[in-house]
């Protein structure tokens, strides 16, 4: 009988011989889902909401949508994502679609760089990306 420990991970195979846990994904193995990762980042980056004024707008395709479309003539009243209401005057209003527009072209962005440059990336550096916390 030999006591393996835990299982580092679901990829990994504990060798007999070597008394040693082996992951046997390949660079492409991760690579693909760093790929899955960053998809999910993204989107999470994308419909999570951006910060105006303090508050938390929400992003989703919804919200992106009333936005880009609605005509301001005054002030309007929105709601944040924490139900909390600011009130808005059209300049403001033309603000927030402003900050919209750059926090949806900051994160595509970034995820695009981040994609783009993957081939450049190590196994350990691809295994990091996995194991990163999202914001």
């Amino acid at each position: 009988w030999v006591s393996t420990g835990y299982q580092p991970t679901d990829h990994h195979m504990f060798n007999y011989s070597t008394k040693v846990w082996e992951d046997f994904w390949t660079a492409n193995d991760y690579l693909n889902q760093v790929l899955v990762k960053i998809k999910v980042d993204a989107d999470n980056a994308t419909y999570g909401g951006f910060s105006y004024k303090g508050k938390t707008i929400q992003s989703d395709l919804r919200s992106q949508s009333v936005i880009q479309s609605i005509i301001v003539d005054g002030t309007i009243d929105w709601v944040t994502a924490d139900n909390s209401v600011l009130i808005l005057s059209k300049d403001e209003f033309d603000e927030l679609r402003i900050q919209l527009s750059v926090h949806l072209q900051t994160v595509r962005a970034y995820y695009n760089d981040l994609k783009n440059n993957l081939h450049t990336y190590t196994v350990e550096q691809l295994k990091d990306l996995l194991n990163a916390k999202t914001n």
